[in-house]
């Protein structure tokens, strides 16, 4: 009897890192045949990508932007289903013009969150009830507003994205400057949202709190990350002065720490602990059994996590990081074993499998 097939195209990093687990697990479990194309430049970016994606199970196409954004339509008509990171009606993203495509089509799609906080699925709860396109929303959480928590598209799979690639190995550089220090901590910041998340002053004042400590305790190691996408200008400027002044602060991509480019988990290896908004970097580091925090700019958000509000709160976390608020994460956001087969079972049930 045939397989219902799956489609997905995995065109960049958050592609990969939701879905490439996902996928496989599909492909072990056998029930659907699995068409997944994989954008061949990543593997010339990122060439521990070559090992991440072979697998005795799923075989990945690579396609080239060209077939992957416009030349599509074979393959979308030969899935029974499709799986993706952007909903077919709310996607902003540049594939835009595809998705929308799709929609117009008919195609039917399944839509798998891709961070913590997003906006659609659980940030913005006053906005009205988002029109979603997708017949299956596989959810981290439990849906809530803005998200309509009866509806029957919606499935809870809890965290999926496992760890795909083998760890950078530090530089003489950045191992002298981790030994030198009694306790390395990853820094991550992002400012989007500003005037309905963060105050007109919230950058300056999360700089002077880093300051702040990066005085008062040289034996803290501070390494800094913004958004990998989502630059500032200013948050920029901010960094570079802080590490011009203080040699227990660096900033990923540059000086000792220029190796620390690539994905979240590069820095979160080198570093005893991680602090950083509510975001999905708390949970990367949760499920890589490193101690987190949050910075207190939603006190509602990821109940069980220690909050960050100020200089001595930083200080006394970094010198004594407690997994308590990992182990609140991991409980709440699911075993990653169990995961993949809930999300892989999603699947399986909406293509009738």
């Amino acid at each position: 009897m045939r397989r219902p097939r799956l489609l997905a195209w995995l065109g960049g990093m958050p592609d990969v890192e939701t879905l490439l687990p996902i996928l496989q697990r599909v492909a072990e479990r056998g029930a659907l045949d699995v068409d997944a194309h994989l954008y061949g430049k990543l593997l010339r970016k990122e060439p521990r990508l070559a090992k991440a994606t072979t697998h005795p199970a799923l075989r990945l196409r690579l396609s080239s932007k060209l077939r992957m954004r416009f030349l599509w339509h074979r393959d979308a008509t030969r899935a029974d289903g499709i799986v993706s990171i952007a909903d077919p009606v709310l996607d902003r993203s540049p594939t835009r013009r595809r998705s929308n495509a799709l929609s117009r089509g008919g195609h039917a799609v399944a839509f798998v969150q891709h961070g913590v906080l997003q906006t659609a699925v659980n940030h913005l709860p006053d906005m009205p009830p988002p029109a979603f396109a997708a017949e299956r929303l596989l959810l981290w959480d439990r849906p809530g507003p803005p998200l309509d928590p009866t509806d029957p598209r919606c499935v809870t799979i809890g965290f999926p994205k496992r760890p795909l690639l083998d760890p950078v190995t530090p530089p003489p550089a950045l191992a002298a400057w981790r030994a030198s220090h009694r306790t390395a901590i990853l820094v991550c910041h992002s400012f989007r949202w500003p005037g309905k998340r963060f105050a007109d002053d919230a950058v300056p004042a999360f700089f002077t709190m880093l300051e702040e400590v990066a005085r008062a305790a040289p034996e803290i190691g501070l390494i800094l990350r913004g958004h990998r996408v989502k630059r500032e200008a200013v948050s920029d400027a901010l960094e570079v002065a802080l590490v011009q002044r203080y040699p227990n602060v660096l900033r990923c991509g540059t000086g000792a720490a220029a190796i620390l480019t690539g994905p979240i988990d590069d820095a979160i290896a080198v570093c005893d602990a991680v602090v950083g908004p509510i975001s999905t970097v708390l949970l990367d580091a949760a499920y890589r059994n490193r101690p987190t925090a949050a910075f207190d700019d939603d006190p509602t958000a990821l109940q069980g996590v220690g909050r960050i509000r100020d200089a001595a709160d930083l200080t006394a976390f970094a010198r004594d990081p407690s997994d308590d608020g990992s182990e609140a994460l991991r409980r709440r956001f699911g075993d990653m074993d169990g995961n993949l087969d809930r999300a892989a079972g999603a699947l399986e049930d909406w293509l009738g499998a």
